[in-house]
C-alpha cells in the first residue's frame, strides 16, 4: 500500500509538471525523482491510458485537446487570488502615470495590468490576455484625465498554455524597445535564483531585463523555496521584489538578506474574504 502511494503520489507530480509546461523531456522527468529511463516510460504509459498525457519521442505533452491546457491555465489564476491581487496593487504604486512598463506575461502580471487600467502611457507586453485586457478597459476609452494607453504586443510564436509569445521573432522585435521599467513574474525562487517553466521564456524574459532600466519581481508566497528547471536570473539581477505578506518568517528573514528592495503587500486570505462576503 506504502509502495502504491508512492508510485501514485510521483505520477501526480509528473503530471502537474507536464502540466504546466504544455510538455516535459525524458530527461525532466527522470531527474523530478531520480529515477529511471524505464520507470518513467511506465510511469507515462499509465498516465496515457488515463487520458491525461500524450507521450512522444523524448517526452510526453498535455493528452487530450486544448482544454487540457486551459484547465491548467485557469488553475493558476485561481492559485493566491488575494495576494496576487494584493501585489499588483503595491506594484501599481511603483509606476508613475503615463509611464512606459514592460510587462511580462503570467496572472499575477496580469493582474497588475489590471491595477494599472486608465492610466499608464505605454505597455509593450508578449502577453495576448494583457494585451486584451489594456485594449477593451472601459478604463482606457473613457478616461478624460490622461491619454489612451498605447499597448504594443511583440509577435512570436504563441504558447497556448498562458497565451505569450515565445521565440525568434518575439527576441528581435523586444530589441528595439527601451522602457524605464520591467514587471516580471516566474515560476519559482530559491536561494540560486528566479526560475521558469520553459527555455524559451526564460530568454525572452532576459530580453526584457537588458530593455528595462528596472526590474521588478511580482511573486506570491507560494513561489518561494520551487525549484523549476530553467534559470532565469540572480536575484541580485533584480532591483524590487513585492511579494505578499504570507511569506514565513524565515523566508522573509532570507528575503530581507538580499540586494533586491523587498515589498510585503497585505492581503485579506481568500478564506476569510469569502466569509465576510467579499
Amino acid at each position: 500500500m506504502a509502495k502504491r502511494r508512492v508510485v501514485e503520489s510521483r505520477q501526480r507530480e509528473m503530471l502537474q509538471l507536464i502540466l504546466s509546461k504544455g510538455s516535459a523531456s525524458i530527461e525532466e522527468l527522470c531527474h523530478l525523482h531520480g529515477l529511471s529511463v524505464s520507470t518513467v516510460g511506465r510511469y507515462l504509459k499509465k498516465l496515457e491510458q488515463k487520458g491525461a498525457v500524450k507521450r512522444t519521442h523524448g517526452g510526453a505533452r498535455i493528452g487530450g485537446d486544448s482544454r487540457a491546457q486551459r484547465y491548467a491555465y485557469l488553475r493558476h489564476e485561481r492559485t493566491a487570488t488575494s495576494e496576487k491581487c494584493a501585489i499588483a496593487g503595491r506594484v501599481a504604486k511603483l509606476i508613475l502615470d503615463c509611464q512606459t512598463v514592460i510587462l511580462d506575461g503570467g496572472t499575477t502580471c496580469c493582474e497588475v495590468a489590471r491595477a494599472v487600467l486608465g492610466r499608464i502611457g505605454n505597455v509593450v507586453t508578449n502577453s495576448v490576455p494583457i494585451a486584451t485586457l489594456l485594449l477593451n478597459s472601459p478604463e482606457r476609452r473613457e478616461s478624460t484625465q490622461l491619454p489612451p494607453t498605447e499597448v504594443t504586443l511583440v509577435g512570436g510564436t504563441v504558447y497556448l498554455r498562458t497565451g505569450v509569445t515565445l521565440g525568434l521573432t518575439t527576441l528581435t522585435q523586444l530589441k528595439r524597445f527601451r522602457a524605464p521599467k520591467l514587471v516580471m513574474s516566474c515560476a519559482g525562487v530559491t536561494e540560486e535564483g528566479i526560475f521558469n517553466i520553459n527555455q524559451d521564456m526564460v530568454a525572452v524574459e532576459r530580453r526584457m531585463m537588458a530593455i528595462a532600466k528596472e526590474t521588478i519581481l511580482a511573486v506570491d508566497h507560494t513561489k518561494f523555496h520551487k525549484p523549476i528547471f530553467y534559470k532565469v536570473c540572480d536575484l541580485g539581477e533584480v532591483d524590487v521584489i513585492v511579494t505578499d505578506e504570507g511569506v514565513d518568517r524565515a523566508t522573509r528573514t532570507w528575503l530581507d538578506s538580499l540586494k533586491p528592495h523587498v515589498i510585503y503587500a497585505p492581503y485579506v486570505p481568500d478564506s476569510l474574504r469569502l466569509q465576510a462576503g467579499g
